[in-house]
């Protein structure tokens, strides 16, 4: 599976986000992260382990652009 990661800029903490399934446009962030100190996001290719960790196969990563929503 592929995961969708936020990662603060200086690389000391990220976040899941999920698993990618076909069609998600829309991802949830978890309860109590505040999404502005995440710069980065990254996609990982995941073993289907049961680690919740990520695996360190990151295929794309990039920056966020900052946005008003």
């Amino acid at each position: 599976p592929v995961e969708l990661w936020l990662i603060k800029p200086d690389l000391s903490d990220m976040v899941s986000l999920g698993i990618i399934e076909p069609g998600t446009t829309e991802w949830q962030v978890p309860a109590g992260i505040e999404p502005t100190e995440y710069s980065l996001v990254d996609l990982s290719i995941e073993p289907d382990d049961g680690d919740p960790t990520h695996s360190g196969r990151s295929i794309l990563r990039g920056e966020l652009e900052e946005r008003d929503i």
